[in-house]
Order: structure tokens, then sequence, then C-alpha cells
């Protein structure tokens, strides 16, 4: 009985430990965005689409002076 407790306790620290892992690695590989499941097949020959950047303008040296009014 103490043989079959210790063996139990050991596999359920395994269990714990590799769902550990595999939930860190499934949460990295989510935020990273490099899932590459089975069924998502590419087509010979046709290249994987980029994102669309929009062109964003530079940010300006000095923060842009509102003038008041002197009724302000």
């Amino acid at each position: 009985m103490l043989i079959t407790d210790l063996l139990l306790t050991y596999v359920s620290w395994l269990f714990a430990a590799v769902m550990f892992i595999w939930l860190g690695s499934y949460l990295y590989r989510t935020i990273r965005n490099t899932f590459a499941p089975d069924w998502e097949q590419t087509i010979e020959g046709v290249g994987v689409p980029t994102p669309v950047l929009v062109n964003i303008p530079a940010r300006p040296i000095r923060k842009p002076r509102i003038p008041l009014t002197p009724a302000a």
C-alpha cells in the first residue's frame, strides 16, 4: 500500500509538471503566433501573405504648444 501511494504521488507530480510545461509552451506559441497546424496547408508557389503596415508619421521633436487666450 505504501508503494502504491508513493507511485501515485510520483505520477501526480509528473503529470502536474508536464501540464505546467505544456501550458507554458502553449501560451508562448499563442503569444508569438507560431502555430503551424497540420490542417493549414500552403499552396506550392504561393508565399505566406505579409500584413499590411500603416504609414505612421514620425513623432514630433518637441511637444506642440497651444497658445492660450487671456480669457483662459
